[in-house]
């Protein structure tokens, strides 16, 4: 890793630490914020597996989506946890999955992409880096999607491959994410049970 990458990387860790000051909803834009600033990419999108907290998750809802270029439908975007998606393959085999060319996917991927949201908004995906994020137990809760790694200027394509660089990153950033997103939800979930559950004051 450069200097430069490396001086990024410690950056990133130290803005966690802001993160977990947050709001869970707020946390997770600000983090995908500086990931896509960190590697370069035009827009990205974090989903979180549904429910989060039992170990017994049943989908991956979309919790954060942001895009340079095409203007964004907002509604509710839910996958399957299976193997048919990006992100479902990228939950089941808890690995960052960096894909170069995701118009010449072979048909004999283990995984598939879905164009739906590309043709809704008229955008193209080129290049990509799925990654996990992982609580410290090793238990994904999530994955954060980063898309279309801008190419230098200068260059004929607007668009490049992810460094490697970018991938070994997000793979020691993805379990740190998901360690402060886990802890962030905990809290909220504590603080919702304590309102809850509060007593009520009788006044005479």
């Amino acid at each position: 890793m450069t200097d430069v990458l490396l001086k990024a990387f410690q950056d990133f860790m130290h803005t966690l630490e802001e993160g977990q000051k947050l709001d869970l909803e707020s946390m997770l834009d600000f983090v995908l914020v500086k990931a896509r600033r960190l590697t370069f990419a035009e827009a990205g999108t974090i989903f979180i597996c549904e429910p989060m907290l039992t170990g017994h998750q049943n989908a991956l809802v979309c919790a954060a989506i942001q895009n340079d270029e095409a203007t964004i439908e907002q509604r509710v975007l839910t996958l399957p946890i299976d193997s048919f998606s990006i992100a479902g393959y990228t939950i089941l085999e808890k690995k960052v999955l960096k894909i170069d060319d995701i118009p010449a996917l072979p048909v004999n991927a283990p995984y598939k992409f879905n164009g739906a949201f590309d043709r809704r908004n008229n955008y193209k995906t080129v290049s990509m880096l799925s990654v996990p994020l992982l609580t410290v137990e090793g238990r994904a809760i999530g994955v954060m999607q980063l898309v279309n790694h801008l190419s230098p200027a200068g260059s004929e394509e607007p668009y490049a491959p992810f460094r490697e660089e970018d991938k070994h990153m997000m793979e020691s950033l993805g379990a740190m994410i998901g360690m402060v997103i886990e802890r962030t939800a905990l809290v909220e979930e504590v603080s919702r049970l304590r309102a809850a559950h509060a007593p009520m004051r009788v006044t005479s």
